[in-house]
């Protein structure tokens, strides 16, 4: 197993896992943000020279976590997907396969931006959400306060850019905040926002090897108008 922190969040214990993903231990459940299925088909169909691959190394990797947590439920919060679905791309076969794999499981998609740009949506077992409440949690797609509980969301592909010695690096990270934690993006085709913490909040940056608690101050500051995200 990759990287692993334990984290609470509400008063309930989670494991933050270096492959951008958060698991829920007293409820079994496994949560993922902005996957972007079917990103580089996208690009292709516009003409756009990308590498075939990510989708499947992608649903590879979401079929690890599955079998290293053996989760009862999985939870993606937001753009499973990236654009309209086509019956006739080879990807879906990727996804089709896991589904079959893991059909014991709930799957719960909160509906993202870019879900939302499919008019038919593919019948997988997955159950589609504006939002998902199972408390203390609120599964949400873009970042918000709600009454109900503790908010996880995505959309916002946070990542902090750090800089030294003539150098740089991006890293995705976790964002925990006083009423909400923003899961960085699982999908290996996305783009990122540079974020940084506030007073009483905190990031950490994932990989496979190691998850890094930051100092305050690390990263850049969120722009305006960022809950606005579109990756």
């Amino acid at each position: 197993m990759a990287s692993a922190l334990p984290i609470d969040l509400a008063g309930t214990a989670c494991l933050l896992d270096g492959r951008r993903a958060l698991y829920w231990h007293a409820a079994q459940t496994l949560v993922l943000a902005d996957v972007h299925l079917g990103k580089g088909e996208a690009f292709r169909r516009q003409g756009v020279a990308i590498p075939s691959g990510h989708t499947q190394a992608d649903c590879d990797a979401i079929a690890a976590l599955l079998d290293d947590y053996r989760p009862q439920r999985l939870v993606v919060c937001g753009d499973l997907f990236h654009d309209r679905i086509r019956g006739d791309e080879g990807w879906l076969a990727a996804l089709q396969a896991l589904c079959h794999r893991h059909r014991q499981l709930t799957f719960d998609v909160v509906l993202g931006n870019h879900d939302r740009k499919s008019a038919a949506l593919p019948d997988l077992g997955m159950h589609w959400h504006a939002e998902l409440v199972l408390p203390p949690f609120v599964f949400h797609h873009e970042p918000q306060s709600d009454p109900r509980g503790y908010v996880l969301a995505g959309h916002l592909h946070p990542v902090v850019r750090l800089r030294g010695m003539g150098d740089a690096l991006r890293l995705p990270v976790f964002w925990q905040r006083a009423e909400q934690a923003v899961l960085p993006a699982f999908g290996s085709f996305t783009g990122g926002m540079a974020v940084e913490a506030a007073a009483g909040e905190r990031l950490y940056a994932l990989s496979e090897s190691s998850i890094t608690p930051l100092a305050a101050g690390t990263g850049a500051a969120l722009s305006k108008g960022a809950s606005r995200c579109v990756f």
